[in-house]
């Protein structure tokens, strides 16, 4: 017998806030999700970098930190992808989305 499908209006996980989870159950799925990237300044020795990942690498293969993201409705990203290659991909994807609309609007963060 196939499984029956989740109904529509059920909270998605990571979608703690009391707003996104009234609009879920008007039957209206927001997409509720947030990334944070961290970036070092350019020039930033490759040693320096490795030792980072690392760090980070060990953070999330740590079961205490997986414990409190869960608590806090969130999930940690594959350790594949916790690597600067991995971040290499979106960062230009959204260089090449946002870059041509931000300079048409003269739009500077310096």
């Amino acid at each position: 017998m196939a499984k029956s499908a989740e109904p529509a209006n059920r909270p998605q996980p990571g979608c703690r806030l009391p707003a996104a989870r009234l609009r879920q159950r008007a039957r209206f799925q927001p997409a509720c999700g947030s990334t944070l990237w961290r970036y070092a300044p350019k020039g930033t020795p490759k040693e320096a970098i490795d030792k980072l990942v690392m760090a980070l690498q060990a953070a999330l293969k740590n079961i205490d930190v997986n414990k409190r993201f869960a608590e806090l409705g969130a999930t940690a990203y594959p350790l594949d992808k916790a690597t600067p290659a991995a971040l290499g991909a979106p960062l230009r994807a959204e260089i090449h989305k946002w870059g041509p609309i931000i300079k048409k609007a003269g739009v500077y963060a310096d």
